[in-house]
């Protein structure tokens, strides 16, 4: 590589660095701000006010969002798995448009999915009597519904670079087929379930859309408890939330990083 094209590329790479990280330190400066969200208009002064008097709404908004994201991540592993199996290694009639349907909600806008779990939930409960709106049950199987994408599409991928030497290798050694899918196929695409788990509950975590149009009084995830606060008005509460969110992302990072490897999860091979 020239010279040129090295200088270049830092001057790129560095400026996608500041493009994507200084709206985050923003939002981590402003949390300590005493005299607002604004530091250059009203100046700086270090508190913690911000955080000591956080509204009680938003600690509750997340803890649903954990519930719904835990839970909604929980129903789609299974699910998920099934359905990617049957996308990598099934051999039937329909095979590419069952994979379309299933991987829809990658491509989908989700308001337009949010809009059809509220229908589809309105007559499920018009007839049933299930109580679908309003319900953490609601949100749940809502999120389960597109967050299974991710699993299907992160298991695909793990499935597609499986080396299946290995399973033939276990069948000669006279290994059944569920012995061979529990101990040799599923322990090897391990890491693409975790991320395709991860990537699952992070969506569900994040949503707006879909919880827009299914959440209560009761039942009003995190994002959509921000989204509300912001309409009445601006001030670091917000940065406050916001910055403590970033934290607990970046602790479930390091989780990961601690157990299977980020460049594992990634696909990257492991350092020397």
């Amino acid at each position: 590589m020239t010279p040129l094209r090295r200088a270049l590329l830092t001057v790129f790479l560095v400026s996608l660095v500041i493009f994507v990280c200084v709206p985050i330190l923003f939002v981590l400066i402003t949390s300590f701000n005493a005299k607002g969200i604004f530091p250059i208009r009203s100046g700086y002064e270090f508190s913690l006010q911000w955080y000591r008097g956080l509204p009680a709404n938003f600690f509750r908004g997340f803890k649903i969002s954990l519930i719904v994201g835990c839970a909604s991540t929980l129903i789609a592993i299974g699910p998920g798995i099934m359905a990617a199996f049957a996308i990598a290694r099934g051999s039937f009639r329909g095979k590419q448009l069952l994979g379309n349907i299933f991987l829809s909600p990658l491509v989908l806008p989700l308001i337009v999915l949010g809009v059809s779990f509220y229908r589809y939930f309105t007559l499920v409960s018009d007839f049933t009597g299930l109580p679908l709106l309003d319900s953490y049950w609601g949100l749940i199987l809502a999120h389960a519904g597109f967050t299974w994408a991710y699993v299907i599409r992160a298991v695909v991928a793990g499935l597609e670079n499986f080396d299946l030497e290995l399973e033939h290798a276990a069948a000669d050694l006279g290994a059944g087929l569920w012995y061979r899918l529990l101990h040799v196929t599923l322990p090897t695409i391990r890491p693409s379930i975790i991320g395709g788990v991860i990537f699952a509950f992070l969506i569900s975590f994040d949503d707006v859309p879909v919880s827009l149009f299914l959440y209560g009084s009761e039942t009003t995830p995190l994002p959509i408890e921000l989204m509300n606060y912001m309409e009445d008005q601006i001030d670091p509460y917000i940065t406050a939330m916001s910055t403590l969110t970033v934290a607990f992302s970046v602790a479930l990072m390091l989780v990961v990083e601690r157990t299977i490897g980020m460049r594992r999860l990634v696909g990257l091979p492991e350092e020397a």
